[in-house]
């Protein structure tokens, strides 16, 4: 009926004769009927009205599913592009070669297949194969494998911040030597925390520092081009993760099964447990989301996808949690090359305690600086021109206040950093270094005798040009600006090319930013330059 004010709608069991009304007063063309069977057929019936004139539709048949749908597909979290085809046989393929999604230290984003979970009556058990058919494209963000995650807006960008836990191939942190370093592509147990209001707001307090590789040496070796730092899976490897949620918390294994290129063998990781059954609870209370996943620049394939549920009541008593042992580290920040006789050194330590830098000899030459976990101290350093050898060195304090009930140091004795800076100048504020494709850390910087770019780049005073000579040139490593080598507002460092056909860069087939060839990547200011962070010159 044209202009209807309201539709009435009503149903009955097939093959019964009277009509049950339940929705009345409709003003919206759907309604949703409760409490039917699965299996069973019905008949609906709607009547429309307008004013005091109605028409009743004849009866149409309908049959309610046997099994209700429980797995969906959609983008979450930030990114668009690519897409995720499910197959007649139930497996994924995750086409993310133009996906800009990524697993990150600040937000995430994904193509995910996925299923609701309500924790009061669903432990899970989530496994599933994973085959990369492409990695050409991958960078230091992409990633692929089973996430559980907390709140949860499909196809909504904005909606990018949640807590999550997960066995997948992503970047993890460890501490070697005392200091904090950082692998891509590892499979490991992924620990997302920290979010309490919804996943469009994002919180300081942002916490990842519960997840660990399963095998931190895994292709430890392997380099791509002049990466010497890649994610470490390649087309053809063949994981099995597994993702298990019980009364303990999460448990996240794997099997790197192999890859028919390599001769590798297999290899079966030891399980990795978070302690927590509430991890993605907290932004939404009554249910999470768990299923599988594949971001940014590659293509893989999830398959032989198996849930497996069990109440709680019935499942395993939970494990007790055992003490987690925080190993010291303290990271120093900063440039190791500069012109300056003077550096501001930044230091960062995961532990309470006292920080100072001593010379070769043992002598203090800083002042000793309390130091709190997390929180950045700048230490004023004096330098000789030439190389200059120093220790800085953290003592842990024999109260821990950020420590948490199961968590305790590994030791409270002192940890030494070494470190070595470099004191060196060519020319004066205002002229010009000269750089060329030939140029070695021998040359003077002039244009008889130029720089290579790695040392131009790392002593330029401020108000200097850095003038590349035109040519190909070949990086063996990336083209850094360390923090604290700087330029001043008004007399910045300018990276330029010398008039005429120009300078070319030439990079690995497939560079994205955070490789060797993706531009000049810095966390300095006042520097002026052509080549912009992440960006790529090609002849």
């Amino acid at each position: 009926m044209a202009e209807a004010e309201h539709y009435d709608v009503a149903y009955r069991a097939s093959g019964e004769t009277d009509f049950t009304e339940t929705s009345a007063g409709l003003t919206e063309p759907e309604a949703e009927i409760p409490g039917l069977t699965p299996g069973a057929a019905y008949e609906v019936q709607v009547r429309t009205v307008r004013g005091d004139d109605s028409t009743v539709s004849d009866p149409y048949e309908v049959t309610v599913a046997d099994v209700v749908e429980r797995w969906l597909t959609a983008h979450a979290g930030v990114g668009s592009g690519g897409e995720a085809i499910v197959a007649e046989d139930g497996s994924v393929f995750f086409d993310a070669i133009g996906n800009n999604g990524k697993i990150a230290d600040s937000e995430d984003g994904f193509w995910y297949h996925y299923t609701e979970v309500d924790p009061a009556t669903e432990n899970f058990t989530l496994s599933a194969t994973f085959t990369v058919e492409a990695a050409e494209g991958k960078d230091n963000q992409s990633g692929f494998g089973i996430i559980a995650i907390d709140d949860f807006v499909p196809n909504n960008p904005s909606a990018r911040y949640f807590n999550s836990a997960g066995t997948m191939a992503a970047k993890y942190n460890d501490i070697v030597g005392g200091s904090v370093q950082s692998r891509y592509g590892l499979s490991g147990g992924k620990f997302v925390t920290g979010y309490t209001d919804g996943p469009s707001v994002a919180s300081a307090d942002r916490d990842m520092t519960a997840s660990e590789p399963f095998d931190w040496d895994f292709r430890e070796a392997m380099t791509e081009g002049s990466n010497v730092n890649p994610p470490k899976f390649i087309t053809g490897d063949t994981f099995e993760y597994t993702l298990r949620y019980s009364n303990t918390g999460f448990h996240a294994s794997a099997t790197f099964v192999g890859n028919p290129e390599t001769d590798e063998p297999a290899q079966e990781y030891e399980e990795i447990i978070y302690y927590d059954r509430d991890l993605v609870l907290t932004q939404s209370e009554d249910s999470f989301y768990v299923g599988v996943f594949g971001t940014r620049g590659i293509q893989v394939r999830a398959s032989d996808i198996e849930l497996t549920t069990i109440h709680p009541d019935d499942d395993e008593d939970p494990l007790e949690r055992p003490i987690e042992y925080i190993t010291p580290s303290l990271n120093v920040d900063g440039t190791r090359t500069t012109p300056h006789h003077q550096v501001a050194v930044p230091v960062t330590a995961n532990v309470a305690g006292e920080v100072v830098i001593t010379d070769a000899a043992g002598a203090p030459v800083t002042e000793v600086t309390e130091v709190a976990p997390g929180q950045r101290e700048i230490l004023e350093l004096d330098l000789a021109a030439g190389v200059n050898d120093f220790v800085a060195h953290l003592t842990p304090a024999a109260e821990q206040p950020q420590l948490a009930e199961y968590e305790e140091l590994s030791s409270y004795d002192r940890l030494d950093v070494d470190l070595r800076f470099t004191v060196a100048s060519y020319g004066e504020p205002g002229q010009a270094i000269h750089v060329a494709p030939n140029g070695s850390a021998q040359g003077t910087g002039s244009p008889a005798d130029p720089l290579d770019i790695h040392t131009a780049v790392g002593f330029a005073q401020p108000g200097q040009q850095i003038v590349l000579a035109e040519g190909t040139y070949t990086p063996d490593r990336a083209i850094v600006i360390d923090r604290g080598n700087n330029g001043t507002a008004g007399a910045p460092i300018t990276l330029m090319s010398q008039p005429g056909p120009g300078r070319c860069w030439t990079c690995p087939s497939h560079p994205r930013e955070g490789s060797t060839c993706a531009g000049t990547i810095g966390t300095c200011t006042t520097w002026r330059s052509p080549v912009r962070r992440g960006t790529r010159s090609r002849c």
